[in-house]
């Protein structure tokens, strides 16, 4: 997925995080609009949205951070199973990199 840096920090269940990871500059107090990776949880929350929006009741996918997997027993079973995921990626804002991506792969490495 291509949008981890765009995770507007609002939806992050955390409603003093804007607040409390803002950054000083002589010309003043500046908050992230976006989740910030220099941040310890930031991959840990963005983790929990993927798995909470977008692979939540799919069978078959699993995510680590920005990757996912999807596996099914049959080639039918799969092409329906990915629809369903890319549905879920638009409904939760998020993408993939298609350059990035791989489809139709018999092993993972």
């Amino acid at each position: 997925m291509s949008s981890r840096h765009l995770m507007d920090v609002r939806t992050t269940n955390c409603s003093m995080e804007k607040e409390i990871c803002s950054f000083i500059m002589p010309q003043g107090l500046f908050p992230y609009n976006v989740l910030s990776f220099v941040l310890v949880s930031a991959s840990a929350t963005f983790q929990r949205r993927v798995v909470n929006h977008v692979t939540h009741g799919l069978a078959g996918t699993a995510a680590y951070i920005d990757d996912l997997v999807v596996a099914m027993n049959t080639w039918e079973k799969h092409l329906q199973h990915l629809r369903l995921l890319f549905t879920h990626l638009s409904q939760a804002g998020q993408s993939l990199n298609v350059a990035k991506s791989w489809f139709t792969r018999s092993t993972v490495t």
